[in-house]
């Protein structure tokens, strides 16, 4: 990630966290608006001779609204896509696992990006990141020409995809309790968490996934870790995947 920008705003950038560990700027993807259909909405009362009960009503639909908008005040993470197809998948000659440099039909990691650009800002005197903020996760995809499009290899490559999202919604919940004494202090601090869940531990997982189930040839550890996942994503506050900490 880069920091900070001239005007102390938060910098987007994103990763291939299965690669080098390498960072490289992106394009951001349109901002997801968020969903108020629940009919969170405030009733203005204008007129003050409106029954006590009718008052009563409002403070208490006011009062579960707001409680309503504080929890949606929080760091959150989401990703687009969110179910993969061969059609998301860039089509090239040859496909090379980075981890072991193996030949593959299809390699699939993610992209991460920090949005909107924001400074940070100021709490109770300390610094922390803007609530306003989410973690987007993006697919990077690519499929060996010729190779058989199943979907067995599909589902495979998805859960690669995943380990981003799940490693993501762990980290935006970090992100929403830190914070610092300074500006300078946040920001290592973030970059510590960044390197520790989309750097070592997204590396640990996505390879000790690899090395059980084959590459998705070894169909019983296969279903091993795709009922994993499915247990990890229906949990949102999940810390772990079969055993490995997010």
């Amino acid at each position: 990630m880069r920091w900070p920008s001239d005007e102390g705003a938060w910098t987007n950038g994103s990763g291939d966290v299965r690669a080098d560990g390498a960072l490289t700027a992106r394009s951001r993807p349109a901002l997801q608006t968020p969903n108020y259909s629940d009919g969170c909405v405030l009733k203005h009362i204008l007129n003050p001779s409106e029954s006590a009960k009718e008052t009563q009503h409002f403070d208490n639909s006011r009062s579960a609204c707001s409680d309503r908008m504080v929890r949606r005040m929080t760091i959150t993470a989401f990703r687009n896509p969110a179910v993969l197809a061969f059609s998301d998948y860039t089509v090239q000659g040859i496909v090379t696992d980075p981890n072991d440099g193996s030949a593959q039909d299809a390699f699939t990691s993610f992209n991460f990006e920090l949005l909107p650009n924001l400074p940070p800002e100021h709490h109770n005197g300390r610094f922390r990141m803007p609530r306003t903020m989410s973690i987007s996760i993006t697919r990077i995809a690519f499929l060996r020409t010729g190779a058989p499009q199943t979907a067995g290899l599909l589902a495979h490559e998805q859960l690669h995809y995943d380990v981003g999202f799940v490693i993501a919604r762990q980290l935006a919940r970090e992100f929403n309790i830190i914070d610092a004494a300074t500006d300078a202090a946040l920001r290592t601090t973030i970059n510590q968490l960044i390197q520790l869940h989309f750097h070592t531990r997204a590396r640990l997982i996505q390879t000790r996934y690899d090395r059980e189930s084959n590459h998705g040839l070894n169909a019983h550890f296969q279903r091993v870790w795709s009922q994993n996942m499915r247990g990890c994503l229906a949990n949102p506050h999940a810390s772990q995947i079969g055993g490995w900490m997010l």
